[in-house]
């Protein structure tokens, strides 16, 4: 009895192993990742992209690229204003990061509150590593709690020549949360990888 159990216990760590071996095989090493507010980061042709706001910064926003460091917020520059390239920083209302959401052929898709968080609006960006001074291409704001129901696989469609994203919200260039302003819907943007020019499709 002791020896047919001993037999199934090695039997059962084989095949974890095998397991193990077979998952490791398939699954490829994550290309971003970041902790809860204070910290994000992305492979990217590059190099590593960074972005770092915590103790370690006094809570200011600082971002790096391949270890250089391409923004550093002060107290003077406290309002982030954000613009085409990441030379002025990344816009955030609440204290933090951006959340890094997806990071594929140099494109690193990001989110961000560009209102108070309790507002619930998120808006989105890329940002384009494929050229010399990495772009930073503003989207469109999406609307919580709806917006997070969008399926990863749903929001994201790659190509050869673009991005189909699809999100609950705002158009770009659209006011959100203002009085008068349209209501949100379900919305698809599409960026062309040619030009970097985001055009509504729904």
């Amino acid at each position: 009895m002791k020896q047919a159990q001993k037999r199934m216990k090695n039997i059962r760590l084989v095949s974890s192993g095998i397991e193990f071996a077979l998952y490791a095989s398939f699954c490829h090493a994550a290309d971003f990742g970041g902790k809860s507010w204070g910290y994000a980061w992305a492979d990217t042709p590059q190099g590593k992209f960074e972005c770092i706001n915590d103790d370690s910064t006094d809570n200011f926003q600082v971002l790096k690229l391949n270890g250089r460091v391409v923004f550093r917020q002060t107290v003077e520059s406290s309002w982030i204003s954000e613009g085409d390239t990441l030379a002025n920083g990344i816009r955030q209302s609440g204290v933090g990061c951006p959340s890094i959401i997806a990071n594929e052929r140099g494109y690193v898709v990001i989110v961000r509150d560009t209102q108070p968080p309790h507002y619930g609006v998120q808006g989105y960006a890329i940002i384009d590593f494929n050229e010399k001074e990495p772009i930073l291409i503003t989207l469109a704001e999406g609307q919580r709690p709806q917006d997070e129901k969008v399926a990863r696989s749903q929001r994201f469609g790659w190509s050869a020549k673009g991005l189909r994203f699809r999100y609950f919200g705002y158009l770009p260039d659209q006011p959100s949360s203002t009085a008068g302003s349209a209501k949100p819907r379900h919305h698809e943007l599409f960026l062309d990888f040619s030009s970097d020019i985001v055009d509504v499709t729904k």
